[in-house]
């Protein structure tokens, strides 16, 4: 079982996996040609040896061993093979949140890139609910456990990112505008970072209840009523949340904010993640700082 680098890595291409992988199987690196037009790096399914040292380094979490990778990002595992086939022409990838889905955001589209996670937000919740409501009370078998700890992953350590992305870059820029509409939303934004504190609570006490239930091989009904209801609440909360920001937030902050502060708010998202450069369209290269 090969790893598999997805959809995140586009237009990234941050080479820490590279330095950490023993085996020199994921490519291009930056002495190749090819580094500069490729658009990601890719994972040689032959050479991979299952060791998953990338994993952890990945600051935009775009790695996963084949077994876990979400069902929307199938068919990064034909790309990444396809990168590594001789003498034919390799796919060029494209992000889609799902097949046949429309091109997702990049940093330059800092907006689009707010809303594209809640897509994942809604995945993954989807898939804790999903997993809980068609288990029993006994030992939950392999693939459950793999699935549930990927989507905890998730909310452990990539949706922070968003809180942040929200909380540290656009509500404080929608915060200094001074008109009447976004005066009327500024408590819409204090409801929003009052559901943020409440998620985080919640989420913490779901990811003590299913750990302790895959560590003890069992789980209370008292338990398990418990962690449905959680994770129904929070279900619910979260569409409340993402369509007040996909209706009202992020299209005023689209209208208001200039290009200029949108880009900065990208610069933060990747600096958030651990990219110190990238690609910008704004009549300048940022990377040669042109």
């Amino acid at each position: 079982m090969a790893f598999i680098i997805a959809e995140p890595c586009i237009d990234v291409k941050d080479t820490a996996c590279l330095n950490a992988c023993p085996v020199d199987c994921i490519h291009p690196r930056k002495d190749q040609s090819d580094f500069e037009s490729a658009r990601m790096l890719y994972i040689d399914p032959v050479a991979c040896i299952d060791c998953g040292a990338c994993v952890p380094v990945c600051p935009v979490e775009a790695i996963f061993a084949e077994d876990d990778l979400p069902y929307f990002w199938d068919h990064y595992v034909q790309i990444n093979a396809e990168h590594y086939k001789n003498g034919t022409e390799k796919q060029e990838p494209t992000m889609l949140t799902q097949i046949g889905g429309r091109l997702e955001s990049d940093f330059t589209q800092p907006l689009g890139m707010l809303s594209d996670c809640h897509k994942r937000i809604r995945y993954f919740l989807s898939a804790l609910l999903t997993t809980v409501t068609h288990a029993d009370e006994g030992p939950l078998t392999a693939h459950q456990c793999i699935y549930l700890e990927t989507a905890l992953r998730y909310f452990r350590e990539a949706a922070p990112k968003h809180t942040a992305d929200e909380e540290k870059s656009l509500f404080p820029r929608l915060r200094c505008i001074d008109s009447p509409e976004m005066q009327a939303t500024l408590r819409k934004l204090e409801d929003l970072e009052a559901d943020h504190r409440k998620a985080e609570s919640q989420h913490q006490e779901t990811d003590a209840i299913l750990h302790r239930w895959m560590m003890e091989g069992g789980i209370s009904p008292k338990a398990m009523e418990r962690l449905r209801g959680i994770l129904i609440e929070l279900l619910e909360r979260y569409e409340r949340h993402m369509l007040l920001e996909e209706t009202n937030i992020f299209p005023l902050a689209e209208a208001a904010l200039s290009d200029a502060e949108k880009s900065i708010v990208g610069r933060e998202m990747a600096a958030r993640r651990g990219i110190e450069s990238i690609r910008y369209d704004l009549g300048f290269n940022e990377t040669r700082g042109e």
